[in-house]
């Protein structure tokens, strides 16, 4: 018999089994080690003969392992971005994150024209404000996978003064050589979710980008060049 006819002969042999409902809380029992199976190149249909064969004649069944495989699928490759990109710890940052050196070139980076306040990057400062380890990006989790070795933080800091905000920059994996710029925006007096409409811009090169911030105090900015946050100024009016 070819093989096209052994084919055709198990799927006759399938469609022509009486339909029993009660096996289905079984198969849906066995539906994660089946995918597990599956993924890891084993012989899943000898393993789990009862599983495959169900799926072949149960519509409902067949879709709840579609839905399976395709999670499953997604975490693989979700881990394996991480694992690929998640660089190891430094904890350097243990002896520079409060050293006075770096409070006094914040302090110093900080300039307050009219009604407007700056904070001035610069090649010195950057590495500063490394992170030792990874954070979520405030986007929505369909962004997470994007946005995930940190290049640079600075959490909203009393000492700071006037300058009412924190920001984190992300590499985005798509574009390696831009970023994603996050700017989190809270004055004195104000808390989320009543932090819509604040203005904040940021300056690099000829560029001028501006953005207003969402009711929990986000302006976010995508597409910056890395190669531009040496020179990167943020800018926001005076609360």
């Amino acid at each position: 018999m070819t093989s096209e006819n052994s084919r055709g002969a198990q799927l006759g042999q399938v469609l022509t089994l009486p339909h029993d409902a009660s096996i289905h809380p079984k198969i849906v029992a066995q539906m994660s080690d089946y995918v597990e199976s599956q993924l890891a190149g084993e012989d899943y249909r000898a393993h789990f003969s009862s599983v495959w064969q169900h799926l072949d004649a149960c519509v409902a069944c067949a879709e709840a392992y579609n839905l399976l495989y395709e999670a499953m699928m997604a975490d693989r490759a979700e881990e394996a971005i991480r694992s690929a990109r998640v660089p190891p710890p430094d904890l350097g940052f243990l002896n520079v994150i409060e050293a006075p050196s770096l409070l006094e070139r914040l302090r110093a980076a900080i300039q307050r024209i009219g009604e407007q306040v700056s904070l001035q990057l610069s090649p010195d400062l950057i590495p500063l404000m490394r992170p030792a380890s990874m954070t979520a990006p405030v986007r929505g989790a369909a962004d997470g996978a994007r946005y995930l070795e940190q290049l640079a933080q600075l959490e909203q800091r009393e000492e700071l003064g006037e300058w009412p905000a924190s920001f984190a920059i992300y590499r985005d994996a798509h574009q390696p050589e831009s970023c994603l710029v996050e700017v989190t925006v809270q004055p004195p007096g104000r808390v989320w979710p009543n932090l819509e409409g604040l203005a904040v811009m940021i300056q690099y090169g000829d560029e001028q980008r501006s953005a207003t911030t969402d009711p929990w105090g986000l302006a976010a900015f995508d597409g910056v060049p890395v190669e531009a946050l040496s020179e990167m100024r943020i800018v926001m009016q005076r609360v």
